[in-house]
């Protein structure tokens, strides 16, 4: 049955979609920066993980455990040199997103010099094939990406809201000066979220650059979902997000059963725009200028 094929492929697709929402979600919701570049990083581990597999012969796994140092690493001083200087010089919410972009474009550039503009394969060989249930297919990468993003998104809840950790992400995210007021060093927080925000992208890049290829601008799509699913999930959200992220992937999916492939940006931007004109705070968010945007 079509319905439930394009079903079991939008779970797939909204589960990467999830996970990616929540990486992105959870940089803004701490530290308050729509942090664009984040499409740039997740491009950075697709060719870590290229450059492990394809010319280093390291199996996938530690090609992705490398990727995710590597992308922690680089959003650690992405935040510590460009956005606290920012910071410190109290600068608009403009001039960050600014900068953001600016470190995605010159990423997507610099990736473009090094590794040509050309789409690669990952991982080199044959797909497995998959179980087949009537008319319907499930593959070991289908079963894979549910489970890996499902088990990741529900970790990162999990600590979120019982540990100390999360409780001081918790504190900085609903007031900055109040949690520096009890010993919560907000600066070096900051770097940290970004940090590891990098790296939860990682597992998404490693499952859908599996399928689809990797290119210097294989950011820029799922930033957008991710953008979108926060914004549907509501700001200050990392549960809306990862929602959303999943209904988006669902919807894209089941509307080319009765609308043409071209028509998923539209069902994605249409979601998007009945939610701003009839509930423009989201799933789970307040109102939009309680924000600030």
């Amino acid at each position: 049955m079509l319905f439930l094929q394009l079903l079991i492929n939008g779970l797939v697709i909204g589960s990467i979609y999830a996970l990616m929402s929540m990486s992105f979600s959870l940089i803004l919701t701490v530290t308050k920066i729509w942090h664009f570049a984040h499409g740039g990083v997740y491009a950075i581990g697709a060719y870590v993980i290229y450059l492990g597999v394809v010319r280093g012969g390291l199996s996938l796994w530690v090609a992705v455990v490398i990727a995710i140092a590597v992308v922690g690493i680089i959003g650690y001083y992405i935040e510590k040199i460009a956005y606290r200087p920012l910071r410190d010089r109290k600068s608009p919410s403009l001039i960050f997103f600014m900068a953001s972009l600016i470190i995605n474009v010159l990423i997507q550039n610099l990736l473009a010099l090094f590794f040509g503009t050309d789409s690669k394969a990952l991982v080199e060989g044959s797909v497995s094939k998959g179980l087949t249930f009537g008319d319907v297919v499930i593959s070991p990468w289908d079963i894979s990406v549910i489970l890996i993003s499902w088990i990741i998104i529900a970790l990162v809840l999990l600590v979120m809201k019982y540990t100390r950790y999360g409780q001081a992400l918790t504190a900085i995210a609903t007031n900055a000066e109040m949690a520096e007021i009890i010993g919560i060093n907000a600066a070096k927080v900051y770097a940290i979220v970004i940090a590891i925000g990098s790296m939860l992208a990682i597992p998404a890049v490693a499952l859908i650059g599996y399928k689809t290829g990797i290119s210097p601008t294989m950011g820029i799509n799922i930033l957008v979902i991710a953008v979108v699913a926060t914004i549907m999930g509501g700001l200050n959200s990392i549960k809306g997000a990862v929602i959303s992220g999943m209904i988006i992937g669902i919807l894209e999916n089941v509307g080319i059963w009765k609308l043409d492939s071209e028509w998923q940006s539209a069902i994605v931007f249409g979601l998007l725009f009945i939610f701003i004109v009839l509930r423009p705070q989201g799933i789970f968010g307040q109102k939009l200028k309680s924000k600030g945007v």
